[in-house]
């Protein structure tokens, strides 16, 4: 995709990567599924990571939209079990999110927490920011 972007949008894109095998994982409470597909979007994330790090106008927004499957905290390896399941559902709990700029002095400030559908208004202002330096 990135390939593809690159070579017929040179003025800009926006992509995104979903690990919806991650969140089915859960739903089905299976820890060594979930871990795999955890494992291939890192790799994803690396991948997009250390193609497009020379760029200065890329930026990296990675999160989940929800949590689901209540998971808990192994204390070992061994207990890293379907059993760490407590729920197939979504729960409330929140969910963290990381944001990458190469050149961060025009990222605006975000709060330490945010709802979901403010990655929305963040990336809508993160263009909005690319346009007012090409203009």
């Amino acid at each position: 995709a990135i390939n593809y972007f690159e070579e017929n949008y040179p003025n800009g894109y926006f992509l995104m990567i979903e690990g919806a095998h991650i969140d089915k994982s859960n739903h089905s409470n299976n820890i060594m599924n979930m871990i795999k597909y955890m494992d291939e979007f890192d790799n994803s994330i690396e991948l997009a990571y250390n193609m497009l790090i020379d760029d200065i106008d890329v930026c990296f927004i990675i999160t989940a939209d929800h949590e689901s499957g209540d998971l808990g905290l192994a204390e070992n390896v061994d207990e890293i079990t379907d059993e760490l399941y407590g729920s197939t559902d979504h729960t409330a709990k929140d969910v963290y999110y990381f944001i990458y700029q190469k050149d961060n002095e025009d990222l605006m400030q975000i709060p330490e927490q945010i709802d979901n559908t403010d990655i929305f208004d963040i990336s809508s202002k993160l263009l909005d920011i690319k346009e007012n330096k090409i203009a």
